[in-house]
């Protein structure tokens, strides 16, 4: 968590990111992605090998477009 919370710190320095608090975002973004892997685990949603990897690349996709600072 700390190799994430120390990027999206970069992220904020470099402008990629808007002001967020690097500890709570990398706790949230950790959270959804062990969310899909208990899920995958647990296979309560029918979340198969193939469907798994599409929905963290969903997953990371909306995480970051909440983080990125938008231009116009």
């Amino acid at each position: 968590l700390g190799l994430l919370e120390s990027a999206i710190e970069s992220g904020i320095a470099g402008g990629d990111f808007r002001l967020v608090d690097p500890y709570e975002a990398s706790r949230v973004m950790w959270a959804t992605m062990n969310g899909l892997m208990v899920l995958h685990a647990k296979r309560t949603e029918e979340i198969t090998r193939q469907r798994l990897p599409r929905l963290i690349q969903i997953a990371v996709s909306l995480l970051l477009d909440g983080i990125r600072i938008r231009t116009p």
